[in-house]
């Protein structure tokens, strides 16, 4: 008897093991179905946040080329085009696969000059798809904004205006010049050979404002050609605005001349849309030595005939790689060519958001940049800068409107930008913004001020908002 119940125990200890193995088998396979269900939803997690990362991409790409098209071409449905462009380019094309692309401008609610895009695709589950879960829509909405273009001083000074001295002149390079000199708009290739992106061969634009009451008018270019009589610039004397430079950023010779074209139109009474501008005259000068550090009246017309207009002067360098400085002015006609200019004749030409600058002297001086109008109240104001590289130390903003506020900027190294962004206050009532800059003769760079908010001036670049 004591046998038996020995055995009968021994069996039934077996038998409580065998079950407790079965369950712990159960157990363990249950928990494996968890895990790999909680493994699975994190790589569709996974997937789905690198997709999203995707979508998010290109709806920003395709915000900034519309908000681009509308600040350069003025144009709707080229900027709808183009948003589509981009965003199929990024792989979200509109149809095909349940892709929504849409764009929205205006902005309800927002300013004039927001571009808003929004990308949504139903996208694939693996895993999830155990618990019926096969796709999950992943969208992205992007807005853009156009900046607005701030006028800009073309002689960095209010006392400077009709001479061609100064603490600023203006300049461009031609389209076969070095990318690192100072033009990032007029060059053709970046220093590696790569295609310059920003380069348009549209040149730049400067406003001429003419009172109506002033007839006959002459517009007087300061050495227009690119004629370097004493080679390379003057360190002793600065006066020398024209520099020969080869493609590779060498020293250059009269062959290496650029050739500058400029272009005077009448605005048809729209200043900020450079399309329906009507041509009024055209001249180019390339290596010419007759107007040489001399005033060249380069255009006369009759203000009566452009009643309720005024005038864009265009300057594109057609040809070349070498360097060639300038100055503009506007008045009527003087009696002889010695009679002395009055800078307080009631004309002004700005530059339009865009300065091509050339630094006169060594060290400080403060440079008058331009008006930025109440407009930009609470909005941002963009001071962009490139190639502030010749002796540049520091550079330092303020604003008459805005007493005892300063705000410290930063040098954009050799052949690149960078931009000083400072917040304007919900009471800003608009003023003259000035730039102390400390730097070195003969600094070649580009200078451009715009703001966020939806002023009266020309739109210019483009950022992202949200």
């Amino acid at each position: 008897m004591k046998d038996m119940m020995t055995k009968h125990l021994r069996k039934s200890k077996r038998t409580q093991r065998s079950r407790r193995g079965g369950l712990v088998m159960i157990y363990v396979a249950l928990g494996l179905v968890v895990f790999l269900s909680i493994a699975g939803y994190a790589v569709d997690m996974n997937l789905l946040y690198m997709r999203k990362a995707r979508v998010q991409r290109a709806a920003d790409a395709a915000a900034l080329a519309g908000a681009w098209m509308l600040a350069n071409l003025y144009s709707k449905d080229q900027a709808f085009a183009k948003s589509q462009e981009y965003a199929t380019s990024n792989g979200y094309q509109n149809g095909p696969a349940g892709t929504t692309v849409t764009t929205t401008y205006p902005v309800a609610g927002g300013p004039p000059n927001y571009y808003r895009v929004s990308i949504s695709r139903p996208e694939r589950t693996f895993f999830a798809g155990i618990m019926g879960i096969n796709s999950v829509q992943v969208a992205a909405t992007s807005t853009a904004v156009y900046l607005t273009l701030a006028p800009m001083n073309i002689v960095g000074g209010t006392t400077n205006y009709g001479s061609q001295t100064g603490p600023t002149t203006l300049s461009v390079f031609g389209p076969a010049g070095f990318y690192p000199h100072g033009d990032p708009y007029g060059v053709k290739e970046l220093a590696n050979g790569d295609p310059n992106p920003l380069y348009t061969g549209r040149g730049y634009d400067f406003d001429i404002n003419v009172p109506e009451t002033m007839t006959a008018t002459d517009v007087e270019i300061f050495d227009p050609e690119c004629y370097n009589a004493g080679g390379v610039a003057s360190p002793a004397t600065g006066t020398r605005f024209d520099e020969y430079w080869r493609s590779d950023g060498s020293t250059g010779s009269a062959s290496h001349h650029t050739t500058t074209q400029y272009t005077l139109y009448a605005d048809n009474g729209t200043p900020n849309n450079p399309n329906d501008d009507t041509q009024i005259s055209r001249k180019t000068f390339g290596n010419a030595s007759g107007t040489d550090l001399t005033w060249d009246k380069t255009f006369s017309l009759d203000r009566s005939a452009y009643v309720g207009q005024n005038f864009r002067l265009n300057v594109t360098a057609t040809s070349g790689s070498s360097e060639n400085g300038f100055n503009l002015r506007a008045g009527p006609p003087r009696a002889t060519p010695s009679t002395p200019f009055d800078p307080n004749n009631g004309t002004s030409i700005t530059a339009q958001g865009r300065l091509p600058m050339n630094f006169n002297k060594n060290g400080s001086s403060a440079i008058t940049l331009g008006y930025v109008p109440a407009e930009a109240a609470g909005s941002q104001l963009l001071i962009r800068k490139f190639d502030t590289d010749v002796g540049s130390q520091s550079v330092t903003y303020t604003c008459d409107s805005l007493p005892g506020k300063s705000f410290p900027g930063i040098l954009a190294g050799n052949g690149v930008f960078t931009t000083d962004t400072i917040s304007l206050p919900e009471d800003y009532t608009g003023g003259n913004w000035l730039a102390t800059y400390q730097a070195g003769i003969q600094d070649t760079s580009q200078w451009e001020m715009s703001y966020t908010g939806s002023g009266p001036g020309r739109p210019g670049g483009v950022k992202l908002v949200e």
